[in-house]
Protein backbone atom coordinates (compact mmCIF):
# COMPACT_ATOMS: atom_id res chain seq x y z
CA UNK A 1 0.00 0.00 0.00
CA UNK A 2 1.21 3.45 -0.95
CA UNK A 3 2.24 6.26 1.76
CA UNK A 4 -0.57 8.40 0.03
CA UNK A 5 -3.08 5.25 0.65
CA UNK A 6 -1.97 5.15 4.47
CA UNK A 7 -3.12 8.46 4.78
CA UNK A 8 -6.26 8.64 3.19
CA UNK A 9 -6.88 5.21 4.72
CA UNK A 10 -6.12 6.48 7.95
CA UNK A 11 -8.16 9.97 6.80
CA UNK A 12 -11.11 7.91 7.11
CA UNK A 13 -10.91 5.57 9.93
CA UNK A 14 -10.50 9.00 12.11
CA UNK A 15 -13.56 10.27 10.05
CA UNK A 16 -15.10 6.95 10.79
CA UNK A 17 -14.29 7.05 14.58
CA UNK A 18 -15.96 10.99 14.68
CA UNK A 19 -18.89 9.85 12.99
CA UNK A 20 -19.81 7.15 15.50
CA UNK A 21 -19.13 9.37 18.20
CA UNK A 22 -21.02 11.81 16.75
CA UNK A 23 -23.92 9.87 15.08
CA UNK A 24 -27.20 8.65 17.18
CA UNK A 25 -26.67 4.77 16.11
CA UNK A 26 -30.04 3.05 14.51
CA UNK A 27 -30.27 -0.48 14.17
CA UNK A 28 -29.27 0.08 10.41
CA UNK A 29 -26.71 2.55 11.59
CA UNK A 30 -25.01 -0.16 14.08
CA UNK A 31 -25.09 -2.59 11.47
CA UNK A 32 -23.48 -0.31 8.96
CA UNK A 33 -20.99 1.08 11.57
CA UNK A 34 -20.09 -2.56 12.79
CA UNK A 35 -18.92 -2.93 8.72
CA UNK A 36 -17.34 0.07 8.56
CA UNK A 37 -15.59 -0.69 12.41
CA UNK A 38 -14.48 -3.65 11.07
CA UNK A 39 -13.08 -2.60 8.05
CA UNK A 40 -11.30 -0.13 10.15
CA UNK A 41 -9.61 -2.80 12.31
CA UNK A 42 -7.80 -4.68 9.40
CA UNK A 43 -6.46 -0.76 8.37
CA UNK A 44 -5.24 -0.96 11.57
CA UNK A 45 -3.47 -4.08 11.63
CA UNK A 46 -2.03 -2.99 8.31
CA UNK A 47 -0.50 0.10 10.25
CA UNK A 48 1.26 -1.95 12.66
CA UNK A 49 3.25 -3.86 9.89
CA UNK A 50 5.69 -0.86 9.74
CA UNK A 51 6.04 -1.69 13.73
CA UNK A 52 6.60 -5.07 13.79
CA UNK A 53 9.24 -4.62 10.66
CA UNK A 54 10.67 -2.33 12.99
CA UNK A 55 11.48 -4.75 15.62
CA UNK A 56 12.45 -7.31 12.93
CA UNK A 57 15.19 -5.05 11.97
CA UNK A 58 16.30 -4.29 15.81
CA UNK A 59 16.32 -7.68 16.72
CA UNK A 60 18.46 -8.77 13.52
CA UNK A 61 20.90 -5.78 14.48
CA UNK A 62 21.41 -7.53 17.37
CA UNK A 63 21.53 -10.84 15.91
CA UNK A 64 23.98 -9.38 13.85
CA UNK A 65 26.31 -7.80 17.46
CA UNK A 66 25.77 -11.10 19.42
CA UNK A 67 27.33 -13.32 16.27
CA UNK A 68 30.74 -10.97 16.48
CA UNK A 69 30.94 -10.90 20.34
CA UNK A 70 30.30 -15.03 19.96
CA UNK A 71 33.15 -14.95 17.68
CA UNK A 72 34.91 -13.53 19.56
CA UNK A 73 34.74 -15.63 22.64
CA UNK A 74 35.41 -18.51 20.32
CA UNK A 75 38.27 -17.15 19.52
CA UNK A 76 39.88 -16.26 22.95
CA UNK A 77 38.63 -19.95 23.41
CA UNK A 78 40.90 -21.23 20.75
CA UNK A 79 43.50 -18.58 22.13
CA UNK A 80 43.49 -20.07 25.56
CA UNK A 81 43.75 -23.50 24.59
CA UNK A 82 46.43 -22.94 22.37
CA UNK A 83 49.02 -20.57 24.45
CA UNK A 84 47.66 -22.28 27.93
CA UNK A 85 48.82 -26.09 26.19
CA UNK A 86 52.10 -24.20 24.38
CA UNK A 87 53.09 -22.73 28.23
CA UNK A 88 52.22 -26.10 30.21
CA UNK A 89 54.06 -27.83 27.37
CA UNK A 90 57.31 -25.79 27.68
CA UNK A 91 56.76 -25.82 31.87
CA UNK A 92 56.92 -29.80 31.77
CA UNK A 93 60.21 -30.06 29.57
CA UNK A 94 61.57 -27.33 32.32
CA UNK A 95 60.78 -30.04 34.99
CA UNK A 96 57.92 -27.61 36.53
CA UNK A 97 54.60 -28.67 38.27
CA UNK A 98 51.66 -28.18 35.76
CA UNK A 99 48.74 -30.61 37.45
CA UNK A 100 47.19 -27.52 38.87
CA UNK A 101 47.18 -25.23 35.98
CA UNK A 102 46.18 -27.80 33.40
CA UNK A 103 43.02 -28.50 35.17
CA UNK A 104 42.60 -24.64 35.83
CA UNK A 105 42.96 -24.52 31.96
CA UNK A 106 40.35 -27.11 31.76
CA UNK A 107 38.07 -25.46 33.86
CA UNK A 108 38.35 -22.34 31.86
CA UNK A 109 37.65 -23.78 28.20
CA UNK A 110 34.70 -25.31 29.69
CA UNK A 111 33.51 -21.82 31.03
CA UNK A 112 34.17 -20.65 27.72
CA UNK A 113 32.33 -23.45 26.08
CA UNK A 114 29.11 -23.20 28.10
CA UNK A 115 29.58 -19.38 27.42
CA UNK A 116 29.88 -19.69 23.36
CA UNK A 117 26.50 -22.49 23.80
CA UNK A 118 24.54 -19.62 25.82
CA UNK A 119 25.41 -17.28 23.15
CA UNK A 120 24.15 -19.82 20.08
CA UNK A 121 21.03 -20.21 22.41
CA UNK A 122 20.50 -16.59 22.76
CA UNK A 123 21.15 -16.32 19.09
CA UNK A 124 18.53 -18.72 18.03
CA UNK A 125 15.98 -16.96 20.38
CA UNK A 126 16.51 -13.62 18.27
CA UNK A 127 16.35 -15.66 15.18
CA UNK A 128 13.22 -17.30 15.58
CA UNK A 129 11.53 -13.90 17.03
CA UNK A 130 12.90 -12.23 14.02
CA UNK A 131 11.43 -14.55 11.78
CA UNK A 132 8.28 -14.60 13.45
CA UNK A 133 7.98 -11.03 14.48
CA UNK A 134 5.06 -9.76 12.51
CA UNK A 135 2.97 -13.08 13.07
CA UNK A 136 2.41 -12.36 17.20
CA UNK A 137 -0.88 -12.61 18.08
CA UNK A 138 -0.74 -9.87 20.79
CA UNK A 139 2.38 -7.85 21.56
CA UNK A 140 2.57 -9.49 24.74
CA UNK A 141 4.02 -12.34 23.26
CA UNK A 142 6.37 -10.56 21.70
CA UNK A 143 7.22 -8.51 24.56
CA UNK A 144 7.59 -12.20 26.58
CA UNK A 145 9.68 -13.54 23.99
CA UNK A 146 12.15 -10.43 23.71
CA UNK A 147 11.80 -10.48 27.70
CA UNK A 148 13.17 -14.13 27.97
CA UNK A 149 15.75 -13.19 25.48
CA UNK A 150 16.83 -10.56 28.09
CA UNK A 151 17.31 -12.98 30.07
CA UNK A 152 19.34 -15.06 28.55
CA UNK A 153 21.29 -11.53 27.59
CA UNK A 154 21.74 -11.32 31.24
CA UNK A 155 22.54 -14.82 31.86
CA UNK A 156 25.41 -14.93 29.52
CA UNK A 157 26.84 -11.26 31.07
CA UNK A 158 26.97 -13.58 34.51
CA UNK A 159 28.31 -15.86 32.70
CA UNK A 160 31.57 -14.02 31.31
CA UNK A 161 31.63 -12.20 35.06
CA UNK A 162 32.25 -15.65 36.31
CA UNK A 163 34.61 -16.62 33.45
CA UNK A 164 37.11 -13.44 34.22
CA UNK A 165 36.89 -14.00 38.07
CA UNK A 166 37.98 -17.61 37.45
CA UNK A 167 40.94 -16.28 35.56
CA UNK A 168 41.98 -13.35 37.59
CA UNK A 169 41.52 -15.57 40.72
CA UNK A 170 43.18 -18.69 39.64
CA UNK A 171 44.79 -19.18 36.20
CA UNK A 172 46.65 -16.22 36.38
CA UNK A 173 48.13 -16.74 39.88
CA UNK A 174 48.99 -20.05 38.46
CA UNK A 175 50.86 -18.60 35.77
CA UNK A 176 52.69 -16.02 38.17
CA UNK A 177 53.64 -19.25 40.52
CA UNK A 178 54.84 -20.97 37.00
CA UNK A 179 57.08 -17.96 36.20
CA UNK A 180 58.29 -17.44 39.87
CA UNK A 181 59.18 -20.97 39.87
CA UNK A 182 61.36 -21.08 36.77
CA UNK A 183 63.39 -17.61 38.04
CA UNK A 184 63.95 -19.65 41.37
CA UNK A 185 65.73 -22.07 40.12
Amino acid sequence: MSKFGKMRLLKGVKFMTKLIKLAKITSAGLIASGILLSQSLVAFAETDRPKCENVKSRIDAHIIKYNNVRRLHVHRKEVVAQKGDKIVEIAKKKGADTIELEAALLEMQEKLTAIIEKYDELIAKLEDISDNACDYATPDALKEDIDEAKTLAASIKERIQEAKEYWRSTVKPLFQDLVSQRVER
